[in-house]
């Protein structure tokens, strides 16, 4: 990956935010399922060799981690920026996604406030942009292309009213 793909990645990325922050999702448990969920829906494409379908998961992937670090008030940008390059992730998304629901679990107990709760999800959200940056490298899709084609599906959803369901083609 060249400096000059990652800066075209993080200025694509940060516009997409800015537009999300106009209408944020709010329920931090069911973004969360959603990023696993789409996670493993891009693992599928990949392991099919589909690469309509890894820039359709990568673009659901990146709508709910943007999502999850609005409602956690996680900059995003900051993270990307200290991304090496090439993307180097250091730890594993399934370990992100354990430790995770391991705070969550402990929120919901009542072992923390709302401040120190978020802090505990910038490793889950470091993990998850760098695998979407790597695998849209690895497979030379430009980040601009993942996010108008994501914008464009979900506002073709919106006008045929079939945003929530299950499947690609709904």
């Amino acid at each position: 990956m060249t400096n000059i793909d990652f800066m075209e990645s993080l200025f694509s990325i940060e516009t997409y935010r800015k537009e999300l922050e106009q209408n944020p999702c709010k329920n931090i448990d069911e973004t969360f399922y959603g990023m696993c969920e789409e996670f493993h829906e891009v693992e599928y494409k990949i392991k099919n060799s589909d690469i309509d379908g890894i820039i359709n998961e990568l673009g659901d992937l990146l709508w709910y981690v943007l999502m999850f670090s609005l409602i956690t008030k996680i900059k995003i940008i900051k993270i990307i920026k200290n991304l090496s390059v090439p993307i180097n992730i250091n730890a594993s998304v399934n370990n992100a996604i354990a430790n995770s629901f391991s705070t969550m679990k402990r929120k919901h107990r009542g072992d923390y406030a709302n401040e120190s709760y978020y802090s505990n999800f910038k490793p889950t959200i470091k993990v998850f942009t760098g695998y979407i940056l790597d695998t849209a490298f690895k497979n030379q899709i430009p980040m601009s292309r993942i996010i108008e084609q994501n914008k464009e599906k979900i506002s073709s959803r919106n006008k045929r009213k079939t945003i929530s369901g299950h499947g690609d083609f709904r």
